[in-house]
This record gives C-alpha cells, structure tokens and sequence, in this order.
C-alpha cells in the first residue's frame, strides 16, 4: 500500500523565505530503485542512476518544488535552493543521508509555449520528492520530505513521517516491491514519423555548412526529433530497466513533474560534477559506429582518433571548457590528447576534465558557465545559438541542456540531456543531434542522428 502524497508546496521566488524542511530518513535494505519508482506510478516522479554516479535516486510525490524563467534561471533556483535548505531539520539521520533535488533546465528560456510536449516544463524546475530511496557510499536510504507549515507542529510531523517511514520498510522487507518489475505489455505504436525529411535535413546542413566555410561561425550542433504515439501511456519503469541493461554506465534519468509528461533518456554526457570542491566534467564529441567484427571496431576507433572532421569538433568543446572553467577553479587538468569512449552502439571522442573549484559556491554556477558547450550548441555560442533557433523546425525543450540532482550543501552532478525524449501521456518526441563543421556530410549527419535514435527507441520496444 502506497502512503498518502500531500499536496505540493511551491517555492516560489527567493524573497519568500520557505518554513522548516523537515526530512525523516531511515536505513533500508538493498534495494530495486526500479520497483520503487514503479510504486510511486500515478505521482510526480523523479529518478537518477549511473554506474559512474556516486548517487542513485527513485524518489515520488512533491514536498518542495523551484521553478524558474529567463535568462538568470541559474541564479534564481540557486538561491531558492540555499533558502530551502537553510533551515533543515533531521530526523533519524546522518548528514549522507540527506533531501536530494532533482531538476534540470531548458536549453534555452522562453522555448515555445505552445508546444504541447514541454507545457508541464518550466525554463528551471526542480523537485524535492515528498518519498525518496537513495542509494550512496554502499548503503540505501528511505527518506521522507515535509515542508512545515506554520500552523504545524514539528514534533507531530516528524512521529508522523516516522511512522509512514516504517510502514514502507515493513512492505519492503516483506517483499511487496522488492522483486524485479513484471514487465507491463508494451502498447502497440503506429509507426515512427520524423518531423524533418531527409530533404529538409539536406538544405539545412547545406545552408549551415555554406556559413560555416564562409567563416560566419567554427561549430553548430543541429538537431531534429522523431514521434511515437501509442494507444496508451509506456511503462516508464519498465523503459529504465531496459535501459539500465544496456547502458549501465549511462546516466539514465526520468523527471515527471506531472504525471503522463515526462522527460527522460540515458545519457553518456557528464556536463559537472562537484564533490567537496572538487570538480569533475568531460568534453564528449566527435562518433563513429561499431563495425560487424571486432577487427572493424578498432579501425573504426583508431580512424574516429585521427578523424581531422573529429578532432577539430572535439577540440572546440575542450577548449570552451578549458575557457569556461577558469575564471571558476584554483587547479584545472585537462588532458592534451582524448581517449575513445566505447558505449552500446556507439564510440565516441573523450578527454577527462579534473579541477579543484576556488569558491564554496557548488555546482550551479559551474553548470551556468559551461552551458551550452560546442558539444551541444556551437562555436561561436552567439552566432551558434540563433542559428539553432532559426534553423531546427521544434524547440528543444530540456534537449540538450543540464538535468541533475542538488544536494543541501551544494554539491551535484548533471549530465547533458542528450540520448532523451519527452513523453506527453501517449505521445513520445525523441531527439537526436549532430556537430556540423565545415566539411559536414549531411547524409552521414543523417545516419548519425539515426544511430542516436537507437537506445531510446528499442528501450520503447520500437
């Protein structure tokens, strides 16, 4: 039996200082996040995992929700971050077992509000589940979130939370959820539909390619997006446990503001992650496919290597880090050569970003300085970024943009939102995008995008 979810309660602006957060956390047995997520269906849901990550996270219902719009939406939800958690209560915990945001950003403000598919979606929105399962340092934490209100008691609640506490654990213990998910049938899609021809991708990358020899611009990421529709809403539990089978070490991310929109997909794309001010990131650009035999995977990684088209790609993105992340740390190591990344269907170019930060101020504002990278948008950005408005017929939405969790202390982790779609109850929008240079084929951009398509369209049994 699923506990009551409370109503949510809005953060709405920082000179509105929020009441006490109290959070109730318990240990919990080893656990399936999947199953726990799958538990929450019908609420808000929110879940994080990686392989690589030092936090994994199934969380549902609302205690707290930011949002933000414009330009500055950076510093807007850092600073109702900073009130929320100003006044935490524990109970029953230790500091590592702690109320975790999860959010993210569009790609860009504004975006297209008449856009059906983003409508549940603000330009920053995070949310602090109301009933979080988080797996860290080895041990996996039940935790309970309640924003008080001033009409309530903070002992009442904290016995009441308590209580709902140990009623999950008993369930969990008793094995009511802890067992994989029985996979629900898989809704019958009428078939695939691009929203850009193959002869409109053409002209596109023609008349970009045209700018960038003429030398208006270095670098421009295009994108263009595929439709599913299906008689009934996917099993989005069941879609991670596909994806976490075959892209384990991806991050695989699943953000339900509203039950039926939801914006998820496993991405291979670190964009920061911060540690006690230690800074970790990676530049990610430049791909090729796998061959039939593993003789062809190698001379396709060692030609992705000394790919000029590649390097050149790539080098934009770890020069724009190296630029980004000055003004920002003490200490930046930044190798001198990438090394290949190999994922499921793909590889691609990769060069490790290690770094100590010279302030205490989290990772925020090392998301703000490093969005968009070249990897994502383009070189230079103000030429890049209204070339990408101008040309791609539907708005990106949270294609492409920092999505991630946020700790009370400021520490995080976001990936680039890349390897997603948007789901709007039966309707499923996955993106795909390729770095376009001046000696770009569009064909070959074309299969690219086709490739990328892969981990999200065989999750949805497509």
């Amino acid at each position: 039996m699923m506990p009551a979810v409370p109503g949510t309660l809005s953060v709405p602006a920082p000179d509105s200082l929020p009441g006490p957060l109290l959070t109730c956390s318990h240990p919990w047995p080893d656990a399936d996040l999947l199953a726990f997520l799958h538990l929450g269906k019908g609420h808000p849901r929110v879940f994080w995992e990686s392989e690589k990550s030092p936090l994994a996270l199934a969380g549902f219902g609302i205690a707290a929700q930011l949002t933000a719009s414009g330009a500055d939406r950076f510093t807007q939800i850092a600073a109702q971050a900073r009130q929320l958690f100003a006044n935490l209560q524990r109970v029953g915990a230790p500091s590592h077992a702690t109320p975790i945001l999860i959010g993210g950003f569009a790609f860009r403000p504004g975006g297209d509000p008449d856009d059906p598919c983003w409508a549940a979606f603000a330009d920053a929105q995070f949310i602090l589940p109301r009933v979080q399962l988080t797996r860290t340092n080895g041990e996996t934490w039940l935790t309970l979130n309640h924003l008080l209100t001033p009409d309530e008691d903070p002992a009442a609640i904290a016995v009441h939370l308590t209580e709902q506490a140990q009623d999950l654990i008993w369930q969990g213990l008793s094995g009511e959820y802890d067992s994989p998910i029985v996979a629900e049938p898989d809704p019958r899609p009428i078939p695939v539909t691009s929203s850009t021809s193959h002869a409109a991708w053409v002209e596109m990358l023609t008349a970009v390619t045209h700018r960038i020899r003429r030398g208006d611009l270095k670098k421009v990421v295009l994108a263009r997006a595929t439709h599913a529709e299906f008689p009934a809403p996917f099993p989005l539990a069941v879609l991670h446990a596909r994806l976490a089978a075959r892209y384990p070490d991806c991050y695989r991310f699943l953000f339900e503001p509203t039950p039926g929109h939801a914006f998820f997909g496993a991405t291979p794309e670190l964009l920061a992650q911060v540690h006690a001010h230690e800074l970790h990131t990676i530049a990610l650009a430049g791909s090729t496919p796998f061959g039939k035999t593993w003789q062809e995977d190698q001379r396709l990684g060692q030609e992705l290597l000394h790919s000029p088209k590649d390097r050149q790609e790539h080098e934009f993105v770890v020069q724009a880090l190296r630029e980004n992340l000055a003004p920002l740390t003490a200490r930046l190591e930044i190798p001198t050569t990438p090394e290949l990344c190999l994922l499921n269907n793909i590889q691609h170019l990769l060069t490790p970003v290690h770094g100590q930060l010279s302030n205490g101020h989290g990772i925020l504002p090392v998301i703000q300085a490093l969005h968009p990278t070249p990897a994502l948008g383009g070189t230079p950005r103000g030429v890049a970024l209204p070339l990408i408005e101008q040309s791609e017929p539907l708005p990106r939405g949270w294609y492409g943009a920092p999505i991630g969790w946020l700790a009370p202390n400021g520490d995080g982790e976001f990936a680039v939102a890349i390897r997603s779609a948007v789901a709007n109850q039966t309707r499923v929008r996955l993106y795909a995008g390729v770095g376009v240079v001046a000696d770009s084929d569009p064909d070959k951009e074309w299969r690219e995008t086709e490739l990328k398509f892969q981990p999200i369209l065989k999750a949805l049994g497509l």
